[in-house]
């Protein structure tokens, strides 16, 4: 499940440097997309994400919050999860079984689900197009460049007057759905050095895979 969690960070995300888009005006909106994230350093929304499973059209429901700070520190909080990146480490702590994973979180990290890395893939891999224009949102589409990738396709909406995105929803290889609906976007919010960090950590079993 926390891949994807990082899934949806990574695409609520996307466009904060998407640089090089096929279709124009679709890499205008992007543009649009790219400047409203880059102009604020602090921004949190909350998120429910439904996976659907083509093979036994089963349904999970996950809803929680995430902010994110100058797109490297990242904090996403769910009913059963809290994964923090403090811009060097990564703890993910699972309410469950009382118990936090360490990973390295750096930028360098081969492998840490790194923001920037996120967007690099989906630049290089995917290839927009504007779908259809509504009253108050554009609807861009995302398609993998290449078969071999496990995401096949992504939906983009984006708010026509704010150009925040609010809805996600991504096809895999296996014909899965993963639909991402964000609101209450918030860039008015503080977030300090102590937010990056789990809580109480001392009454929780550590395991340091780092």
């Amino acid at each position: 499940m926390r891949k994807y969690i990082f899934l949806f960070f990574a695409v609520f995300f996307l466009a904060v440097m998407i640089v090089n888009a096929a279709d124009k005006s679709a890499d205008e909106i992007l543009k649009q997309v790219k400047d409203i994230y880059q102009k604020n350093t602090n921004i949190c929304a909350d998120f429910t994400q439904k996976f659907i499973w083509k093979l036994t059209e089963e349904e999970h429901v996950l809803s929680g919050t995430i902010c994110v700070q100058k797109g490297v520190k990242f904090k996403i909080e769910t009913p059963d999860n809290v994964i923090v990146n403090d811009g060097e480490a990564l703890w993910t702590l699972n309410r469950t079984n009382n118990q936090v994973i360490v990973n390295n979180g750096s930028q360098d990290s081969e492998g840490a689900p790194f923001l920037k890395q996120f967007i690099d893939k989906f630049i290089r891999d995917y290839t927009a197009v504007l779908e259809a224009e509504e009253k108050e949102y554009y609807l861009l589409k995302l398609t993998a460049k290449s078969e071999d990738e496990f995401i096949r396709e992504v939906q983009l909406q984006v708010d026509k007057k704010s150009y925040f995105l609010l809805n996600v929803i991504q096809h895999d290889a296996n014909e899965n759905t993963t639909d991402y609906k964000v609101d209450n976007i918030r860039t008015d919010v503080s977030l300090t050095a102590d937010y990056f960090k789990i809580k109480d950590i001392e009454q929780y079993e550590v395991v340091d895979l780092r």
